[in-house]
């Protein structure tokens, strides 16, 4: 909260305009957020952006279930466990790993045929009718 005020507060002085009429997480980050090209050719940018890392860093830690979303059941023979994709550690590449509760992995290069195989589950005529698999 105190980041994202101080970072409005330097945006609303230096511009010259309104503050944020709430001071709440979800209004200040919209304020910032509307600024945005004009805080990143800012002088002050690199502290800025370490710090709002850093911030959603710790929101990440925070809330370990962030971020997660279902994709399907398991298509590995036998396993059935949830499909989940979930954040990955930040690397700067901002990618994510996509795994079964189970333990079987499947690496960006093989997402898009997972995702043919679990429509082809989901909708198994759709090969039988023309379907483009």
């Amino acid at each position: 909260m105190s980041t994202l005020a101080s970072w409005a507060a330097l945006i609303a002085d230096e511009r010259r305009v309104c503050r944020p009429e709430r001071r709440e997480p979800r209004a200040l980050a919209a304020f910032v957020l509307r600024h945005l090209d004009w805080m990143l050719a800012h002088s002050a940018a690199v502290e800025f952006a370490n710090e709002i890392a850093a911030v959603a860093r710790v929101g990440r830690d925070s809330t370990p279930d962030a971020g997660r979303l279902e994709i399907g059941e398991c298509v590995r023979p036998g396993c059935g466990a949830k499909i989940m994709a979930t954040p990955r550690e930040w690397d700067g590449r901002g990618t994510r790993d996509v795994k079964c509760e189970a333990g079987h992995v499947w690496r960006p290069h093989q997402w898009l045929e997972l995702a043919h195989r679990l429509r082809r589950r989901e909708n198994p005529g759709d090969e039988l009718m023309g379907g483009t698999e």
